[in-house]
This record gives structure tokens, sequence and C-alpha cells, in this order.
């Protein structure tokens, strides 16, 4: 993905979902065994994502770290074609 997109929209599989994750938990396998079942067929993926609750978060966790952490997340949407 290029630096200067917002978003990027991937084909929905086991493999390129799990491809998202560092790693493969039964969280991340329940998930993808959950959106399999409802026909998710799209992941519209934001890289950096700017979520008030995680700001809060990271401010509260991280502030005391002298090692740099990113201030940002990475949000998922999951969609049909209809």
């Amino acid at each position: 993905m290029k630096n200067n997109q917002r978003y990027d929209f991937i084909e929905y599989s086991k493999e390129k979902f799990l491809d998202l994750f560092e790693l493969h938990t039964w969280q991340t396998r329940y998930l993808d065994r959950y959106l399999s079942e409802l026909g998710a067929q799209i992941i519209l993926r934001e890289p950096k994502y700017f979520d008030r609750d995680y700001l809060a978060e990271f401010a509260s966790f991280y502030s005391v770290s002298s090692k740099g952490y990113p201030n940002f997340c990475e949000r998922l949407h999951f969609f049909q074609r209809r």
C-alpha cells in the first residue's frame, strides 16, 4: 500500500485476514470463522486511524514509557457484495 492512500480494499479470505495480524490467536481464528459465516467478502482497512478511546489508553499507558510507540491504530470494516 502506498503511504498517501487512505484506505486499502482487500478481498476477504482466511489467509488474507490472518495476514493482517502479527499473532494468530484463538481470537483472530474465532473472528475469521464468524466473519466467514456472515459472508464477509471485502475488508476495508484504515491503516492510520486516530481513535479517541485508543488515544486515551495510549496516553495513560505509554506516556510513561521512554520507548516511542505510534499513537494511531488500524481499523477494519467488513462488507458483502450485493
